[in-house]
């Protein structure tokens, strides 16, 4: 770690994570936080190892992972590497002394914020979904700032600020696209159908029974991302019912939020980045949650967009061909427009300015001390 480093942005394990983290930190930089001043702390086991020096930033890579109460001695490992994860932590933080610490979730927030906490140095945590997650709520037991998405956060305190979460840059141009589309008259409607970048088994396989079985009602065009593990079973069943009349189908598209912006409808879990995408779009959308999901966080982020008239939530219980179908015709069916909410679309720079304006960051970067 560069001896200059002054802001530490510790956490990952997920895209959305990272994502989070990393537009945190180009907000900064924006704002005049000189970039060999951020440093990240993650795990050496997941995606911000290929993301994070990819941007140009330094990672500290910290030992162990989360715990998981299935695995009890793989959890003894975990905690002992926790252990030295937190000395590893205080070491960097005595030898830098980081004016502010700010955690996103995922294994490396809980070193970091325990380590922050010893020492007392300024902390601060973003929340992506509608409920805490646990490593947050131990940071915010240590005292910690938490930053949500959601108006309301199951879990958070009264000192919690709504800043909203960061979107990618090119929700500004499927904005433009979908501005262009006149959806009331064009020929054919259009449906995404997505799981994520894994793809879900369970989305999937529904989909593919609803196209067998109503393939001749089906006047709408199916754009269906069924994941990179998922594609050659689901290209295999398509092409035995011979559906691709109807279906166009995909493992991964790196412009899915194009494919969101010019669709008339779209189908998908509700992690809280796709909840925002939507939102910020304002794309009619099926949401079905999914039912493992910490503190049932997907259904209360899809609830966020049911009660702005912009999903119909379907519970994975209740995840049938019949339904979905319906769902569907009726949810294409209707000619009420939702107006896009376009709080999101300044969250990377409102929270940034906060930190920047809160913890005085421009004076860690012009050298002078606390």
């Amino acid at each position: 770690m560069r001896a200059e480093s002054k802001i530490v942005i510790a956490g990952g394990g997920t895209g959305g994570h990272v994502y989070v983290a990393l537009a945190i930190a180009d907000g900064l930089v924006e704002l005049g936080v000189k970039k060999n001043k951020i440093v990240f702390f993650g795990s050496g086991r997941t995606i911000e190892n290929e993301l994070v020096p990819k941007q140009g930033y330094d990672l500290v890579k910290f030992p162990g992972r989360g715990l998981n109460k299935r695995e009890l001695f793989q959890n003894l490992i975990n905690i002992i590497a926790l252990k030295f994860a937190v000395i590893k932590a205080i070491l960097i933080f005595i030898k830098d002394r980081p004016k502010l610490v700010v955690g996103v979730g995922g294994y490396a927030s809980v070193p970091a914020m325990i380590g922050a906490s010893i020492l007392r140095i300024d902390r601060v945590v973003h929340e992506q979904n509608s409920v805490m997650g646990r490593t947050n709520l131990i940071a915010q037991k240590l005292g910690a700032v938490v930053l949500t998405t959601f108006p309301e956060t199951n879990g958070a305190n009264s000192n919690s600020k709504q800043l909203g979460l960061p979107l990618n840059e090119n929700v500004v141009k499927a904005i433009a696209i979908r501005s262009e589309i006149d959806f009331k008259n064009r020929n054919k409607k259009q449906v995404v159908v997505s799981g994520g970048s894994l793809g879900s088994v369970a989305i999937n396989e529904v989909v593919v029974k609803m196209v067998s079985k109503y393939r001749n009602e089906i006047d709408f065009q199916i754009i269906h991302v069924c994941g990179k593990n998922n594609y050659e079973s689901t290209k295999e069943y398509y092409s035995r019912e011979n559906c691709f009349d109807k279906v166009a189908l995909h493992s991964y598209r790196d412009d899915l939020l194009d494919l969101y912006a010019s669709s008339d409808c779209v189908v998908a879990r509700s992690g809280a980045g796709t909840c925002v995408e939507l939102d910020a779009l304002g794309v009619p959308c099926i949401l079905i949650p999914l039912a493992s999901a910490p503190g049932n966080h997907q259904y209360i982020n899809g609830k966020y967009l049911k009660d702005r008239g912009l999903a119909t939530l379907i519970e994975q219980s209740n995840l049938e061909e019949d339904v979905l179908f319906e769902l569907l015709t009726k949810r294409l069916a209707e000619t009420v427009e939702i107006e896009p909410n376009a709080f999101n679309l300044d969250s990377k720079s409102r929270i940034s300015s906060y930190l920047i304006a809160q913890y005085n960051l421009l004076n860690v970067v012009a050298g002078k001390n606390r």
